[in-house]
């Protein structure tokens, strides 16, 4: 019995550790395309999403599937326009396994097209898959909080 309890114990330990680390991972990744953003980095984007067409995008009730047609119809002609973009997470919380993760996490944007600049913030849910190459975000979906008028 005492064999059982030392092995039951290692397992729970070593279980306990591994969901850390994948928490910890995910969160640098997350971290990671906030800062890419930020950046206006595309290919810094790029590389820690999933880049197929398993990729899908919900952002204020409109659709994206797959990674070129996000990147080249909605993200690229957005980080272009703008001239300053800070893009922050707070709050992450993930669920993880060893092959699928998910994050919920607030996030706020403020960005200056031309001569105005824009702020928003909300809540998001991202959901990311584990590669051969590490941890790719798969699914982003983010909702804007209503303005107060």
């Amino acid at each position: 019995m005492r064999h059982f309890l030392a092995w039951f114990s290692l397992i729970v330990l070593v279980t306990g550790a591994m969901a850390q680390e994948n928490t910890t991972a995910v969160q640098t990744v997350l971290e990671q395309y906030a800062q890419a953003v930020r950046e206006k980095n595309l290919a810094a984007i790029e590389a820690v999403v999933d880049t197929s067409n398993h990729f899908t995008v919900f952002e204020g009730g409109h659709v994206n599937n797959g990674w070129k047609e996000y990147r080249d119809t909605h993200l690229a002609p957005e980080l272009k326009m703008f001239r300053a973009v800070d893009y922050r997470f707070s709050n992450i919380e993930v669920t993880a396994d060893n092959r699928l993760a998910v994050a919920t996490l607030n996030y706020s944007i403020a960005v200056e097209v031309k001569d105005r600049k824009i702020a928003a913030s909300g809540v998001g849910t991202f959901v990311l898959v584990q590669t051969g190459s590490g941890w790719k975000i798969r699914h982003i979906h983010t909702t804007r909080k209503p303005q107060k008028h």
